[in-house]
């Protein structure tokens, strides 16, 4: 928490592919509980390796999950020890089990905070680095056009929000009805018009306009995909669709 916001996730990361330290061929010191002498055991890397860590310094045992997405949590699971000054009652092995904790416990959430981190097909880098030019350039362009709204009316000192801010009000409020306004000459989208053509139960030939549909590109694939989702829409079947040159 020591560094800047904008990086902590990548020190988080960093942390987490780089792994616990497990010193197992450290030797342990020992401790005096009661006149009886306890050590740290190595062995407590091969149960609870995911997150146990060791740290020589202290000759204490941290938990890498909550040391990286600490939560508070009162006494449960151990406390803070896991993650402030470490544990070192050696006697008391179970006390690791009880710190995982049940699965909704602080331990447990950590640990799938640090799972979704590491899983790099939930990461915005990762998604957005998928989206095409075209994609990316109309992202860019409605991001611009909201910050320009928003420094406009913070400039004017006007509210940002309607009464109804409902589709079909007449005035969504400042902000929205701005950002209509800028938006209205620079829509340059693809639109494919969708007429059907059918004969009904008299045998007449009909054909009628169904409507407009935004696409992509003009590309097959795409025009297919419109077609389909405009067909799933209107619950028409697309098996019963024939093609007219």
């Amino acid at each position: 928490m020591d560094y800047d916001p904008n990086i902590q996730e990548q020190v988080r990361r960093a942390y987490l592919l780089k792994g616990p330290c497990q010193p197992c061929n450290h030797q342990f010191p020992q401790r005096n509980f009661s006149g009886f002498l306890r050590r740290f055991s190595s062995k407590w890397f091969d149960q609870y390796g995911s997150w146990l860590e060791y740290s020589i310094s202290k000759d204490a045992a941290f938990c890498l999950y909550c040391y990286l997405f600490k939560i508070e949590i009162g006494d449960q699971g151990g406390g803070d020890c896991f993650v402030g000054e470490g544990y070192t009652n050696w006697k008391k092995k179970c006390r690791l089990k009880t710190h995982e904790g049940s699965i909704n416990g602080a331990h447990r959430q950590a640990q799938r905070k640090c799972q979704d981190l590491l899983n790099q097909k939930q990461h915005i880098e990762t998604v957005f680095s998928k989206l095409s030019d075209d994609a990316k350039r109309d992202y860019k362009v409605r991001l611009t056009a909201s910050i320009d709204c928003a420094r406009f009316l913070l400039r004017q000192g006007l509210s940002f929000r309607g009464h109804d801010e409902s589709e079909l009000s007449k005035n969504q409020g400042n902000f929205l009805e701005l950002l209509k306004f800028l938006c209205m000459p620079n829509e340059n989208k693809e639109q494919m018009a969708v007429a059907l053509r059918y004969v009904d139960k008299r045998g007449c030939v009909v054909e009628r306009f169904v409507g407009i549909k935004h696409v992509t590109s003009t590309s097959t694939l795409s025009l297919k995909n419109a077609i389909e989702d405009l067909f799933s829409t209107h619950n028409l079947s697309i098996s019963r669709l024939r093609e007219q040159g």
